[in-house]
């Protein structure tokens, strides 16, 4: 297990000097700056409830463009299971705030989504081998009909097993076993591709082959968090369940897959053991300029560690990616800081996501965030604190460790190719 985080250099008397986009004594927390008012950051589309996403950086138009989930319809987040569907928004800033690229898609048009219902988890990802920007996510091959959402005039909203076609609503189903191997079927995993992160989109995008071995902990997984190395090996970070006995009050862990490209096929490495402690989702893993791998989770699945209002998202460190140290709790949370030096406190924040500079310095942070409960949900965004998004450019000194950083990742993605 790695103890110390590799985020900071050692000082006399057991203290730690925290890189900027961390603090706290052992630089487990994210260092985030104020935000200018509650409606400065984020997706916040009115009528509209959505659930996280992030950015990249596009070049051709000097915007950040981001996916994000998006209930339509009429539909809460407690209605993800068939009536989310993954929207384009553009920012001046990476942190927002952000404006759907078209017409916000509803239930008579649900074309205006970049990937219609279902689709959830959107993660926006790019692949150096083939140049080509990818959005994993969970969803459904088939699109849900015009005219079955989540009207607030239509008493069966809430039974979706009514009227919901199964092929087109979230799918929970064992694995099937091929003599000792395992294909992960539940939930379904794509990822489509695009010559821009303004698509277009594949829709519905190709079905990710997920397989381990049949006596492994591993029975059902969803929720895609891909690392993607410059030779486009992939490591895949999930969400995976049940948890051995013991791990946690929840049953989600972390598990990990690879792949020769994100074309797949994947095969599970984490056959013995979830890779970190205590029970956890959402896994989002990224390198920061030391080189050195963090992984970012929610730790209150289905809402059993921590009660509204508390914060539990997770962070763990690791120096290759796979052995990993136990996870510290409180890392980020719903409570924003205003820069007028005021606060408010929303109820969960989860699904954490990093947007990195050219130089893999972390610059903002996202999450779905409920405000008054969970499902009154929107996308926020944080700036880290000392960010300075470089998009092209940098110090020489700040450019040769990015380039030695590359040459590492080069021989890491080698090394996990073997």
């Amino acid at each position: 297990m790695t103890r110390s985080n590799p985020a900071s250099d050692a000082r006399p008397r057991g203290r730690c000097a925290c890189d900027a986009w961390f603090t706290g004594g052992d630089c487990s927390l994210l260092n985030l700056e104020p935000a200018a008012s509650p409606e400065s950051a984020g997706l916040q589309v009115p009528g509209y409830h959505s659930w996280g996403g992030r950015c990249t950086y596009d070049g051709a138009t000097g915007k950040y463009v981001g996916a994000f989930s998006m209930m339509v319809g009429g539909c809460s987040l407690n209605q993800w299971q068939w009536g989310s569907a993954i929207v384009v928004a553009e920012a001046d800033a990476p942190e927002g705030p952000y404006s759907l690229i078209g017409e916000p898609p509803s239930s008579l048009a649900p074309e205006g989504a970049a990937l219609p219902p279902w689709a959830h988890n959107a993660f926006l990802s790019f692949d150096p081998a083939s140049g080509r920007h990818l959005l994993f996510h969970i969803g459904a091959e088939h699109r849900l009909p015009a005219n079955k959402f989540c009207n607030r005039s239509d008493p069966r909203r809430f039974r979706p097993s009514a009227w919901v076609p199964a092929n087109a609503r979230r799918q929970l189903v064992q694995p099937r076993q091929r003599g000792g191997t395992l294909d992960y079927l539940s939930d379904p995993i794509f990822v489509s591709s695009a010559p821009s992160p303004r698509g277009p989109w594949e829709v519905p995008g190709r079905r990710v082959e997920l397989s381990g071995p049949a006596d492994s902990w591993v029975r059902r997984v969803s929720n895609p968090g891909p690392f993607i190395f410059p030779n486009g090996t992939v490591l895949l970070y999930t969400s995976a369940d049940p948890c051995p006995p013991g791990w946690g009050r929840a049953p989600t862990c972390i598990a990990l897959f690879r792949a020769p490209s994100w074309e797949g096929p994947y095969t599970l490495l984490s056959t013995s053991a979830p890779l970190v402690r205590p029970e956890s989702e959402d896994p989002f893993v990224f390198r920061d300029p030391r080189g050195s791998f963090h992984m970012l989770t929610n730790v209150n699945t289905f809402h059993r560690r921590c009660d509204a209002g508390a914060a539990c998202g997770g962070h763990a460190w690791s120096l290759d990616g796979l052995t990993w140290s136990g996870q510290a709790i409180g890392a980020f949370g719903p409570t924003v800081e205003l820069a007028n030096g005021s606060s408010f406190t929303n109820a969960y924040a989860e699904r954490p996501l990093v947007y990195q500079d050219a130089l893999g310095a972390p610059v903002a942070l996202f999450v779905g965030m409920g405000r008054s409960v969970y499902a009154d949900s929107i996308s926020w965004a944080w700036r880290f604190a000392g960010s300075r998004p470089l998009a092209q450019g940098a110090s020489p000194a700040r450019a040769l460790a990015h380039k030695q950083n590359e040459r590492k990742g080069r021989q890491d993605a080698h090394k996990w190719t073997k």
